[in-house]
């Protein structure tokens, strides 16, 4: 499979794909797979950078389960 490292965590698959390491404090707390529908443009750079802004408070929800986010 090719991918393509764009941000630390992200991974632009080249399947339409894009792929995002959730964690927090360096820790591991889960990944985010999107997929495009066949036809569809591959994800934008501003859309690589929306999930990218949203990878670590995600992880921080998923690791203080009932904690509300910051």
């Amino acid at each position: 499979m090719s991918a393509q490292r764009t941000r630390g965590e992200i991974v632009r698959l080249a399947h339409r794909g894009l792929r995002a390491v959730l964690v927090d404090d360096s820790e591991t707390w889960g990944a985010l797979t999107l997929l495009r529908e066949r036809g569809r443009p591959h994800f934008s750079d501003a859309e690589i950078r929306c999930v990218a802004s949203v990878t670590g408070p995600t992880a921080g929800v998923i690791s203080a389960p009932g904690r509300a986010p910051a």
